[in-house]
């Protein structure tokens, strides 16, 4: 008799937990199509696809795969982590750098799906653009740090004392599409003929041209040296940080210059 009733015990347990189960399997997926419901009706769908998320991510790896519509909630979440990219503009050849772990990010979330999810993803187009102009900056960048290494180099060698030169910072601002101007700034110190340490500023510009599937020849012979603009100011100068400008790695350049000078 009294293992008849553990039995009975031990089955109504089993149900109760199996119907919990089942129940947040439910509970998941309602909250999944709901996503598509605020969608289809001007709901709020950022907030939508959050709380599917926090229903299944909840559920344990079995449970999971028991979710019927799982791909409709992965397929939303790239397609939010591509909105989440914002502008990437076109025109500011570095301003895609600022959004790179954004576009990283939402790159991720669009390999995960499937080959027949990836098809149901409405604002790939934005991504795949987002990813291109990223792929640019990065080539342009990458030649704008092998050219101010040369540039600076042939400029230090005009002092006479460049052994004491030390570069602080180097910007630099491209612009152009199938020609690439570069404008480079280098901030650095040297001492003069009195042993006097002073703040020099030395800009220079450059332009590459015919890119090639755009990207960048990083040949010598491609080096085009402009006049120097060789100026002595007191301080920081704030022009040089304007927005379309980036920071190149000014240890790199100081050592290019030190190996070739």
């Amino acid at each position: 008799m009294k293992k008849r009733v553990l039995a009975l015990l031990m089955a109504a347990v089993l149900l109760l937990l199996l119907t919990g189960c089942s129940n947040k399997v439910k509970d998941t997926e309602a909250a999944i199509s709901a996503i598509t419901a605020a969608e289809n009706n001007g709901g709020n769908k950022t907030q939508a696809i959050k709380e599917a998320e926090e229903l299944y991510n909840a559920l344990e790896d079995d449970q999971k795969e028991k979710v019927s519509n799982a791909s409709v909630l992965r397929v939303a979440q790239a397609e939010l982590a591509i909105d989440c990219i914002g502008f990437v503009s076109e025109y500011d050849i570095f301003q895609p750098l600022t959004v790179e772990g954004r576009i990283s990010t939402a790159n991720s979330a669009y390999n995960r799906l499937t080959a027949e999810e990836k098809k149901q993803v409405t604002n790939y187009a934005e991504l795949a653009e987002a990813s291109e102009l990223l792929a640019d900056a990065k080539a342009i960048k990458a030649g704008a740090q092998t050219y101010a290494e040369k540039l600076f180099a042939s400029c230090a060698r005009l002092f006479k004392r460049s052994e004491s030169i030390q570069l602080k910072r180097a910007w630099c601002h491209a612009s152009g599409l199938t020609t690439i101007f570069y404008d480079f700034t280098f901030e650095f110190e040297l001492k003069n003929a009195y042993g006097i340490t002073e703040t020099v500023y030395y800009g220079n510009s450059l332009s590459i041209m015919d890119l090639d599937e755009k990207s960048i020849s990083l040949a010598s012979t491609g080096l085009v040296l402009g006049s120097a603009n060789l100026y002595f100011v007191e301080g920081e100068t704030s022009a040089m940080d304007n927005s379309g400008s980036i920071q190149l790695d000014a240890a790199a350049i100081q050592s290019y210059f030190r190996r070739n000078r």
